[in-house]
């Protein structure tokens, strides 16, 4: 499985940083890259799955509309969950019991970034039979 998008493309949508995502730089210096890699695969598994047509290596090398539009969702995807990451970071629950999330996104493959992709789904064939056998009683033979 190819990686759609690269951490420099999600980090200049999100202008993300090891701090914003509360990760401590200096203890863990590989940590930040290491989360954004792992979203960067997750992001790119959630395309493959849902249009069931990965790129190819000739989508990859001839820059095809579908690679270009592939890398901005993917992107997007990581940046969604970079959003997510830091909403609930920063969310803090009022009263006891209380675990309406509010306005806090949960979406982060949303409509919007699935019908960019609708063009390249692969659409399933509803299976039918392809050979409807027909049989006729004559009677034909039947005194012989």
């Amino acid at each position: 499985m190819s990686e759609y998008c690269t951490i420099q493309e999600v980090i200049r949508i999100t202008h993300t940083t090891p701090e914003k995502m509360g990760i401590n730089d200096e203890e863990n210096p590989t940590e930040f890259e290491n989360t954004l890699t792992q979203w960067i695969r997750y992001a790119s598994a959630l395309i493959d799955d849902y249009t069931e047509n990965p790129l190819t290596a000739e989508d990859i090398a001839n820059e095809t509309t579908k690679k270009i539009v592939y890398e901005d969702v993917a992107s997007r995807i990581v940046a969604n969950r970079c959003a997510l990451s830091e909403a609930y970071k920063n969310y803090s629950v009022v009263q006891i019991d209380d675990w309406d999330n509010g306005k806090l996104p949960s979406d982060i493959f949303n409509n919007n970034l699935k019908d960019l992709l609708k063009k390249y789904k692969v659409d399933k064939e509803v299976e039918t039979a392809s050979n409807i056998g027909m049989y006729v009683v004559t009677g034909e033979d039947l005194w012989k």
